[in-house]
């Protein structure tokens, strides 16, 4: 750590070990980064502190009113928590008792059973038995909120962790809870589906099985799964997942949160978009066209067939007559050596992928495009964020989320579109451009921008020198 920010830490002590964090850590994460569990429920890292579920007692020396919810108390300067005091016990076993007075015993059928934080905080923390002996409330259940989710409200702890995805960081208000008090359950409003491209965060962050997909249901256990770490393909984003695998076949796709990507999350059509790999339509060995018919091959045979006819075709009219189209679906390193094998190998210059080359103005300095220069996790500092025939809500979702991030710490969003967008409601202004407009909007933004608004002109004098050849 660097000298000059240890002045700036807070220390506290927690279970007799001290700690030093910055300021306006929770007791909660400063517990966790020395390896002290704090239980928690309705905490989630990526919101607001809620303070509902009362799991996440602790015991702070001269505060009043013990125990005090770690999840919802910044730390001070010599600070002294206690984690373990039967005080902070007792309430923690009181609050998994009344959890668990209407929870059904559905843990052998669950799908969450294996990786239940009700399940595993009650074997570590619970009273051990129950003084609760009447019927339990009953639901009709599974409700089906929405094509891909399922809804177990006899399950729900009203944690409210999807509630508050929905309308914190989605923002779409997918889900919402109903009534009051004993009443009080997770729904949709009237009439209307869960809809939302962000619906399978929900599933994933609901802690008990009260939230399910449907394309998972009662398909594997969670000891059953190899998990693989794993780069989504479905956008540009590349959001980092995981994924799960059982006897060879794909179950589900996880986030693995890398907050200079996906900041923890995954859309849809990254999570669930997997099903083709599981295809039976898909090839299982090579095929080589024998006598006009295509016959199954071993890949050595495929291979060598292949560089005995790029080799005559190299001989006969020139490495030049070859050219190559990657997919802009390949990671980084595959599309490395596919350059590799081409130019390097082969000979040929002529490497291309079907979304062809960008003509537009590039950076002096980089030689980069003039596009997206910046990381991802830049935009939610940005204070003007200009979509020019840009949805982002369809092409890449969780750009979309990281938008609505920099537009609730104060950004204003401006949308040049051709037609409607996810984001319109949100937008400072909306300017509706004629079909294939954009390209000439965005020439007219650029010329006053340039024109109007820079300090030091001569930066960007690529981008006006392009401008005005294209006129």
């Amino acid at each position: 750590m660097p000298e000059e920010n240890k002045d700036e830490l807070v220390h506290l002590t927690i279970d007799d070990i001290p700690v030093a964090v910055p300021p306006g850590t929770l007791v909660w994460a400063a517990a966790r980064q020395i390896g002290i569990e704090i239980p928690i429920y309705c905490y989630h890292p990526k919101m607001p502190p809620l303070g509902a579920c009362r799991m996440c007692f602790v015991e702070i020396e001269k505060m009043p009113k013990p125990p005090q919810t770690a999840c919802t108390t910044p730390v001070s300067e010599g600070m002294i928590v206690h984690t373990k005091t039967e005080k902070v016990q007792k309430a923690r076993r009181g609050t998994l008792e009344f959890l668990l007075i209407n929870h059904p015993l559905d843990c052998p059928i669950c799908d969450k059973g294996g990786e239940c934080d009700l399940q595993d905080f009650t074997l570590r923390h619970g009273p051990g038995g129950t003084r609760f002996d009447l019927y339990k409330r009953h639901y009709p259940k599974p409700v089906p909120v929405s094509d891909r989710v399922m809804l177990d409200r006899e399950r729900c702890i009203l944690c409210q962790r999807c509630t508050r995805f929905s309308s914190e960081i989605s923002m779409d208000n997918g889900l919402v809870m109903i009534s009051r008090g004993y009443k009080m359950e997770v729904g949709t409003a009237p009439d209307h589906a869960f809809d939302s491209i962000f619906s399978g965060n929900t599933v994933e962050m609901c802690p008990v099985g009260a939230l399910t997909a449907s394309a998972y249901r009662f398909k594997a256990r969670p000891w059953e799964l190899k998990r693989t770490p794993s780069v989504c393909n479905n956008c540009s984003v590349g959001c980092n997942a995981r994924i799960d695998v059982r006897v060879d076949k794909i179950m589900r796709l996880m986030s693995r949160t890398n907050d200079a990507i996906d900041d923890g999350w995954l859309c849809d059509r990254g999570r669930w978009g997997f099903e083709f790999v599981n295809s039976p339509q898909r090839l299982r060995t090579p095929l080589i066209r024998q006598k006009g018919q295509l016959q199954p091959a071993t890949w050595d045979e495929a291979i060598y067939m292949l560089a005995s006819r790029l080799r005559i075709i190299a001989d006969k009219h020139g490495p030049e007559a070859i050219g190559g189209i990657g997919s802009t679906r390949t990671t980084n390193e595959e599309a490395y050596l596919f350059q590799k094998l081409l130019r390097g190998v082969i000979g040929t210059p002529h490497i291309d992928h079907h979304h062809g080359s960008f003509p537009g103005p590039r950076d002096a300095l980089t030689g980069r495009p003039w596009m997206m220069t910046n990381s991802i996790a830049d935009i939610e500092k940005a204070a003007h964020i200009v979509l020019i025939a840009s949805d982002p809500y369809e092409r890449q979702p969780i750009l979309n989320l990281r938008i609505k991030k920099a537009m609730k710490a104060g950004a204003h969003i401006y949308i040049v579109n051709e037609g409607a967008t996810e984001l319109d409601r949100f937008a400072a202004s909306k300017i509706t451009i004629p079909q294939h407009g954009a390209g000439m909007a965005a020439k007219m933004l650029l010329k006053h921008v340039l024109s109007d608004t820079i300090d030091n002109p001569r930066q960007y004098e690529d981008i006006r020198a392009s401008l005005e050849q294209d006129n």
